[in-house]
């Protein structure tokens, strides 16, 4: 099926403004090859998604630098220039030997065109919008030379100019009957703490529950996962909106 994944490059081309004049490809690519993405002489980025088959960009030039981004969900494929959304394009119907290919036949190597390619990622599942414009501000402060302090950052992320880096957000939200706490002494009905992306020690969260009532399970956690422990571990990086849930206890 053609769906669950997403590739990433952040390149710039090398060669002014110079666009090849039929279709040549420019990123990965030469004869003998598959390529990621190609220019044409509309000046359009343009992404293959299946044997025979493309879809241009029109307003997203390979001319400059960019992140571009192509994710595939269930439903279609999803076309992203720099954090935003540009196109996207139903899949279709296939027959048996138009798999589906993320890149195509090059097919002449002096179409080619010049390029610094500064980072190229593939994941096995579709990433969120959020997750895709937090690439594509991460590439701009890697290497196109953006201040962290002026980013754009995506709802769920923020840079924290004392520490020096960027920070993902999580939300704990308890319900009545319910408090929460993440160093086990200090309960609230609700907190939010800012984790650093390159954290390596896990969140640990806690509910207590009120008399009256019990603790069914924790709401929120990546990929649907329900944990009934009364203390949670977070390790995931990312923005997390998390509810302990509880129910009426029942009376002996």
């Amino acid at each position: 099926e053609n769906k669950d994944a997403t590739v990433e490059m952040c390149f710039e081309p090398t060669q002014g403004a110079a666009v090849p004049s039929n279709s040549g490809p420019f990123g990965f690519g030469s004869t003998g090859n598959y390529v990621i993405m190609w220019g044409n002489s509309s000046n359009y980025c343009r992404w293959p998604y299946a044997k025979g088959a493309y879809c241009d960009l029109a307003g997203n030039t390979p001319t400059g630098w960019q992140t571009s981004s192509l994710r595939m969900a269930s439903d279609k494929a999803y076309f992203w220039g720099n954090g935003t959304e540009l196109a996207s394009i139903n899949y279709g119907s296939t027959t048996s030997d138009d798999a589906f290919a993320i890149g195509r036949w090059a097919g002449n190597r002096g179409e080619a065109v010049k390029m610094s390619a500064y980072s190229f990622r593939l994941y096995a599942r579709a990433l969120s919008g959020v997750e895709l414009a937090y690439n594509a501000a991460i590439d701009r402060v890697r290497f196109h030379g953006s201040n962290p302090e002026t980013e754009t950052w995506p709802d769920g992320y923020q840079y924290n100019a004392v520490s020096g880096k960027v920070e993902c957000r999580v939300e704990i939200q308890a319900a009545e009957g319910a408090k929460v706490s993440t160093d086990g002494v200090t309960f609230a009905d609700s907190l939010t703490v800012w984790r650093a992306m390159d954290g390596h020690e896990a969140l640990s969260i806690t509910v207590k529950v009120a008399e009256g009532y019990q603790f069914v399970r924790w709401d929120g956690m990546p990929g649907g996962i329900a944990m009934t422990d009364t203390t949670l571990e977070v390790t995931d990086l990312a923005p997390l909106t998390i509810v302990p849930v509880v129910g009426t206890a029942p009376e002996v």
